[in-house]
């Protein structure tokens, strides 16, 4: 066979019928010529096309910890300000009390969500700020009112102001309910200390009793849905309890979680949170060294 040879394709098409009577059906023919070596090189050209795997998108979901990149966002930690079971030096983590008047801010709570305000206002964090900024509370009544200082004070807008109902709840600690924070603290860091997979008994009030490592993995939930929904934003986590945010800076910091104490919160602080990113070669350089 010659080395060109052409193809002759005939199309016949037939349109539909028009309304109008006087109309007739109309055929097209449509004719086109190919040679062998166009056929061939189309076909091929197709072929490659189908064969090659489209480029996946960049994937997105738990965030894994020690981090081997950085973080799509910027995170602020903030324990709520002070509330009248904190100035009392009693326990109190129960869901139940979420909502209890007691669980509200102090006037020194109040003044201490003001300071961290003009904080953020003072390092052009905010909704004035280069960043689209967001605040994440807890829904306990210090959390929610420390938030909304934030917001009020800040001039947010309320959508940028997401209560999560779970996540940012106080570690729950058990038969240390209602108990003072100087008896029981104590006695709960040396459980940590031991196994942070360790759990205090359950109350018997129904105050949930739950390990150091139960705290990781609901934090670590949390930051990896904001960083499933967000690039390149400020972000303010407001929790009621410290547990909550040392646990997860801890892990942040590529830190063994019984060191989280090292991390601690008192009420009404606020701090910028820095992860510590591991280099994927240093097992590798390590192990040639040896």
């Amino acid at each position: 066979m010659g080395g060109d040879v052409c193809f002759t394709t005939s199309l016949k098409v037939r349109l539909p019928s028009s309304r109008n009577s006087v109309a007739k059906r109309t055929r097209v023919a449509w004719t086109c010529s190919i040679s062998r070596r166009d056929f061939m090189a189309g076909s091929g050209a197709l072929a490659l096309t189908l064969l090659t795997p489209n480029k996946p998108a960049e994937a997105r979901g738990l965030v894994l910890l020690p981090l081997r990149s950085p973080l799509e966002n910027r995170y602020y930690f903030m324990r709520a300000g002070e509330s009248k079971y904190d100035a009392l030096g009693v326990i109190k983590t129960n869901p139940v009390e979420k909502l209890n008047v007691e669980n509200g801010l102090t006037e020194k709570g109040h003044y201490q969500a003001v300071y961290a305000a003009d904080k953020l206002e003072k390092n052009n964090i905010g909704p004035f700020g280069d960043r689209e900024f967001w605040i994440w509370t807890g829904t306990d009544a210090k959390a929610s009112e420390t938030a909304e200082i934030l917001m009020t004070r800040l001039n947010m807008r309320r959508e940028n102001l997401v209560p999560e109902y779970s996540y940012l709840d106080c570690r729950g600690m058990g038969v240390y309910e209602g108990v003072e924070t100087t008896k029981a603290v104590p006695i709960i860091n040396s459980i940590d200390e031991k196994d942070h997979y360790l759990r205090m008994d359950l109350g018997e009030d129904g105050t949930p009793n739950e390990s150091i490592h139960d705290v990781f993995l609901r934090m670590r939930q949390l930051i990896s849905k904001t960083e499933t929904m967000y690039q390149a934003c400020d972000i303010v986590f407001v929790s009621p309890d410290s547990y909550t945010l040392s646990v997860l800076e801890c892990a942040l910091r590529n830190e063994e979680l019984r060191h989280y104490g090292h991390y601690s919160y008192k009420p009404g602080e606020l701090r910028a949170v820095v992860p510590t990113l591991v280099d994927p070669m240093l097992n590798y350089r390590k192990t040639s060294a040896a």
